[in-house]
């Protein structure tokens, strides 16, 4: 973005009552947050609040993939938590598909969130969430969750080996 200061007018467009303005916004924010995660900052209020709770699949997907290049407080995480764990519960694939993606890369920048976001992983895979069929888009679903807990798994047992022995 060659002027940062239109980043305000951008982000604006999430709140705007023209669906389809919401869904350029969000495509262009997400975007534009690849490369400046720190435009997102000063948001931190909106992006939990009226931007995530937003019912439009297309604004959701993208907030999904934008929250975990927030540093969040311990208080702000659990918020984020509990906004994606709605996210898993949402008809569109591609928002549960990003909500898992992001619980994954928030266990990984907080370890202490690792044991609450395993605990809904394997929920979302195991007990129904994505269906009991055995192809198709709810198997696609259940293999990203395997693999996200699989990556955070990993995580865990690296972390305990970098840690020193307790017994000595």
């Amino acid at each position: 973005m060659a002027d940062p200061s239109l980043f305000k007018v951008v982000f604006s467009g999430l709140l705007s009552g023209d669906p389809l303005v919401r869904m350029r916004s969000a495509d262009a924010v997400e975007k534009i947050t690849v490369r400046h995660p720190e435009y997102l900052a000063p948001y931190k209020t909106l992006l939990l609040g009226p931007v995530a709770c937003q019912e439009q699949q297309e604004v959701r997907w993208h907030v999904a993939q934008m929250v975990s290049r927030v540093k969040w407080s311990a208080a702000e995480r659990k918020k984020v938590l509990r906004i994606l764990e709605t996210y898993l519960n949402d008809k569109s694939s591609i928002v549960k598909t990003c909500g898992m993606q992001a619980l994954a890369d928030l266990a990984r920048q907080a370890p202490a969130m690792r044991p609450a976001v395993l605990q809904r992983l394997p929920g979302a895979y195991g007990n129904g969430h994505f269906g009991n069929a055995g192809s198709g888009p709810q198997a696609s679903l259940r293999s990203w969750a395997a693999q996200c807990v699989k990556s955070i798994s990993c995580e865990l047992v690296k972390a305990s080996l970098r840690q020193p022995d307790q017994a000595m």
